[in-house]
């Protein structure tokens, strides 16, 4: 014998043929004849002797080495009727005299009969139903409830891979688990996927920090997200464009925070995520947000504001209020706000009749008297916007919420706000991005009504959602003094660089009309209702401290953290101050880092942002009673005097009654402002808007945007 490849002992070709000459010589066929010529002629004794001696040794072999000869080769304990045994069948180890007959048309136990009952169909016995042996074959004759027939066995109704009355599996996607409840497929995604269209994806983070439309002070801002359930990081596309066709870099992070590895360019940057598995990354987007960068960078890494881009396009829109706007049809005054888009090449000179947004409210509503960004209140990446309406229901007040989009404004408020406070409040008087107070992720809408509770005056803070914004105010904040009217001045801004908005109340009646200024921090938990920070005016000095506040950015020396403008006056000589306090880690400085004064009063201040290029805030004064605006820039230690611009309108009245920093509209790198002249009660009003150059700011208009209507156009400015 030999060791076959398995290790099997296999027959040598001697025996095969051995085998041959000893079956082909055991028996003589019939018609042999012994006296024929080939015949081997008679035998004698000892012959006869000799070959049964020999067949008996070829006996002994074959009994000696069972295993040469495969006399058992399916294994099954029976040997194969070739060395005498009772397998019927050698080469199926399933048919044999002890196997159980089965409904298969063969004679499994080797007894000469196929299919043999009860046995038969005791072998197609299934678990929810009934079977017997049909012509060799199982059938199934009845199923349980909550089963039915598919082949010869009875599925559940509710398995995946037979639902309902079907013998088909149930199809689902990739990265899913098919489903059935008992008449319709489903599938549910795998853990870390969710259904988008009809796929199972990786769902995309959502965007946190920075706001959607702010400004960064780092040149590598932290970006910030929160996860979906079962992902563990993000894909982050920094772009150029918010259809991120050019792409300035690729980031995959793990968790829910990453920097870019270059400085971002200056300017408008916009970015988007998404999620991530392991190393699976999905295919649908986060919404695209956006970002200002500035000409310089702080080691701080910090944002704030918002800048007005409904259409999420780069280039900032300007948003006019004219509260004394009439009705064609009633002729009354209801008031009315106008959006100018802005685009390639500058701002557009009229207001795009599409996004004119007309008063909700009716007649002495005096919807438009304050208007401004609400930034991104419900975190699609489009800035949207809020208008105060304070003369409501016996000057209850109101105020609006219209969301942007890509098709730009729209014309139908989603969110109507109304004083909670009653009649003779004005709420609604001043309207503010509030920021992200409590760092979800959606921008925060603070309203004042200075006149409230007996002219104490309140704020009201409504929380955004992806929703929208909320219609009850998480935060109510009322002045401490009675007459104070605290909200007349308000500004918001991330004094201490810890990742929540915090918002800067002024009211300037307190204390014997010297005023007081409060500052009120964010936290995870929302805002607070106890202010942490208190400014007041130094001894001696003018009075209405606190009626005007503006965030102006950041000034040199830049830090990473914003810094606060507050206004005063005196009435002899008629004049304005403005005091810059600087923002620092735990809070804000109680001692003002400059001061700068105007002839004239009362003033209003705004951040101008950087209309010289400088990468520092600058600050816009606006005095009405004068008809001037003058541009303070930042110096060695932020606003300084002389002005570096004064600007007069001669043939519009109350020019500087309203002004706004509008980010940069032409393009060249350079902040540039927007000053309102609304004029007399019954004048048609206007708003001119100047140019940072490089150098500062020009003195000429580069556009005059005319009402289209009467009505106080230019009264508030966005």
């Amino acid at each position: 014998m030999t060791a076959g490849p398995s290790g099997r002992r296999e027959r040598h070709p001697w025996i095969a043929a051995f085998l041959v000459v000893i079956g082909a010589c055991a028996e003589p066929t019939a018609d042999h004849d012994a006296s024929s010529p080939d015949a081997m002629g008679p035998v004698d004794a000892d012959t006869a002797s000799s070959d049964a001696t020999t067949a008996a040794d070829a006996e002994l072999v074959d009994a000696s080495d069972v295993d040469a000869f495969d006399c058992d080769a399916d294994g099954d304990g029976h040997g194969s009727s070739v060395c005498g045994g009772d397998d019927c069948d050698d080469s199926d180890a399933s048919r044999h005299p002890d196997a159980a007959e089965t409904c298969d048309t063969r004679d499994d136990d080797c007894d000469g009969s196929t299919d043999e009952e009860p046995a038969a169909s005791e072998s197609c016995a299934i678990a929810h139903g009934a079977s017997s042996c049909v012509s060799g074959a199982c059938v199934v004759s009845a199923c349980d409830p909550g089963y039915h027939a598919c082949g010869d066995d009875c599925a559940a109704d509710t398995s995946p891979a037979s639902c309902g009355t079907s013998c088909t599996p149930c199809p689902a996607p990739a990265h899913a688990t098919s489903s059935c409840d008992g008449v319709t497929c489903g599938f549910a995604c795998d853990s870390g996927y969710t259904l988008v269209g009809t796929e199972c994806d990786v769902p995309a983070p959502r965007p946190i920090a920075p706001l959607s439309t702010a400004t960064v002070s780092s040149r590598r801002p932290t970006l910030r997200w929160s996860l979906a359930p079962g992902t563990d990081g993000a894909r982050v596309e920094i772009c150029r464009d918010r259809a991120c066709t050019t792409v300035l870099e690729t980031l995959d992070a793990t968790g829910t925070s990453a920097a870019p590895r270059s400085d971002l360019p200056a300017g408008v940057v916009f970015w988007r995520l998404r999620g991530r598995v392991g190393s699976a990354t999905g295919t649908a987007p986060s919404p695209t947000w956006q970002l200002v960068r500035g000409a310089t960078g702080a080691t701080i890494d910090n944002s704030w504001g918002t800048t007005l881009d409904a259409n999420g396009d780069g280039h900032p829109d300007v948003l006019v209020g004219a509260p004394g706007a009439t009705d064609p049809a009633t002729r009354m005054f209801v008031g009315a706000a106008y959006l100018f888009a802005g685009r390639a090449g500058g701002l557009a000179r009229t207001p795009d009749p599409t996004t004119t947004l007309a008063s909700p409210d009716g007649a002495g509503g005096h919807f438009g008297v304050a208007v401004a960004s609400a930034g991104d209140v419900n975190g699609d990446g489009f800035a949207d916007v809020v208008i105060g309406a304070d003369g409501v229901s016996a000057n209850t007040g109101a105020a609006h919420v219209y969301l942007g989009g890509p098709s730009g404004l729209s014309v139908s408020a989603a969110t109507d706000l109304v004083g909670p406070d009653g009649a003779g409040g004005f709420f609604g008087s001043r309207v503010l991005s509030a920021g992200d107070v409590n760092g979800d992720g959606y921008c925060d809408v603070a309203i004042a009504a200075p006149s409230v509770l007996s002219t104490r005056g309140a704020v009201y803070v409504y929380l955004g959602g992806a929703v929208g914004l909320a219609t009850t105010p998480a935060v109510a904040l009322s002045g401490p003094r009675v007459a104070g009217r605290f909200g007349t001045g308000i500004a918001s801004g991330d004094w201490n660089a810890d990742g929540y908005s915090d918002l800067a109340i002024g009211a300037p009646l307190e204390s014997a009309d010297t005023g007081r200024v409060y500052v009120f921090f964010g936290s995870a938990l929302g805002l607070a209702t106890v202010p942490a920070v208190t400014l007041t005016p130094p001894a001696g000095d003018n009075g209405w401290f606190g009626r005007s506040l503006a965030n102006m950015g950041d000034t040199a020396p830049v830090d990473g953290y914003p810094d606060l403008v507050v206004t005063e006056e005196d009435a002899v000589p008629a004049s304005c101050a403005a005091r810059t306090y600087r923002g620092r880690s735990g809070g804000i400085f109680t001692t003002s880092l400059s001061r700068v004064v105007v002839s004239g009063r009362p003033c209003g201040v705004a951040g101008a942002g950087d209309v010289d290029g400088d990468g520092d805030g600058d600050l816009l004064v606006g005095v009405p009673s004068t008809g001037t605006a003058y541009l303070f820039v930042s110096g060695a230690s932020g606003p300084a005097s002389p002005a570096a611009a004064e600007i007069t309108e001669a043939t519009s009245a109350g020019f500087g009654t309203a002004l706004a920093g509008t980010g940069d509209l032409d393009g060249d790198g350079d902040g540039d402002v927007i000053v309102g002249a609304p004029g007399t009660a019954m004048s048609l009003g206007a708003a001119y808007v100047y140019r940072g150059d490089g150098a500062g700011l020009a003195t000429s208009w580069a556009t005059a945007l005319a009402a289209p209507a009467d009505g106080q156009f230019g009264t508030s400015v966005y």
